[in-house]
């Protein structure tokens, strides 16, 4: 199987499970349309400190909701779609049932990742906050090496994280042993796991772009009609809200769905031991 294959398998798989797009969405919980995240600031004004950390607050809110749900979530995604490619049945209180088996592992092996990405971001960061500091010339520079190295970094970790979630459930292994395979299968499929990381990330933005950009103008109508007020942000959000769930929900499991299409394709069916009992944590 290709690339193009994958995405053919993971299209029919979300599609033909539509329970995957309401969970997909709490993996995703974007609105297409204007941002509720507010901050209305131009150079040379006052800081609005209070507007600030609200928006701050409200994204520490949606991101802590998104961990959590991946930690549920995604262990089941996992199961169905493998389930789906054997054509074994798929049933949403049999995959998340299932799925909760892996708890533990996959909250400490989401942190575990949470931490490497944010050690990496910090250590490419600093250059350029110091390079801002001394002069913005230097910054400019700095910027034109650090940059790609900070994509292609991230590329790395998604696609190195994506197979260590995947080894975890479908090998049922231990998390440091999930790291360790994880990064293996990555080297033994390099490319074509970049790949796939680049093209899932293309499709969505060609998908979510566009859709923002149309669902604002039928999104200021409807604010216009019903003026200001809690009212207005209701009809607008409420409207936003009821496009976002089935394109940003599909979205998201359509990609956890094509990675583990993938990680069936390239690695084959996993050989799993014969002892049943539940692995050690690490």
């Amino acid at each position: 199987m290709n690339i193009g294959d994958f995405l053919r398998a993971a299209f029919l798989i979300t599609w033909r499970y539509k329970w995957m797009w309401l969970v997909g969405f709490l993996l995703s919980p974007q609105l297409l349309g204007e941002s509720i995240y507010k901050f209305n600031y131009l150079p040379g004004e006052e800081i609005p400190w209070e507007q600030l950390l609200a928006v701050v607050l409200l994204a520490g809110f949606i991101g802590v909701v998104m961990f959590i749900a991946s930690i549920l979530i995604n262990p089941a995604l996992i199961l169905a779609a493998v389930r789906a490619q054997r054509n074994e049945p798929v049933t949403v209180g049999g995959c998340f049932r299932d799925g909760s088996e892996y708890f533990v592992r996959y909250l400490l092996l989401a942190l575990t990742w949470l931490g490497i990405s944010l050690a990496v971001v910090i250590m490419l960061v600093i250059p350029l906050l110091i390079a801002a500091v001394i002069h913005l010339l230097l910054l400019i520079v700095v910027a034109l090496f650090f940059v790609p190295v900070l994509i292609a970094v991230a590329v790395v970790i998604y696609a190195v994280g994506c197979h260590s979630y995947r080894s975890l459930v479908l090998e049922n292994l231990p998390v440091l042993d999930a790291l360790q395979r994880g990064y293996a299968l990555f080297k033994s499929r390099l490319w074509p796991s970049v790949g796939l990381a680049v093209v899932a990330l293309l499709i969505t933005l060609a998908i979510s772009v566009p859709l923002t950009l149309l669902v604002m103008i039928p999104q200021q109508i409807l604010t216009q009609l019903a003026g200001e007020g809690t009212l207005a942000l209701l009809v607008k959000y409420g409207f936003s809200l009821l496009i976002s769930i089935p394109v940003y929900g599909y979205l998201g499991a359509w990609n956890s769905n094509l990675w583990t299409v993938a990680y069936e394709a390239w690695f084959g069916p996993p050989v799993t031991s014969t002892d049943t009992s539940t692995p050690t944590i690490f």
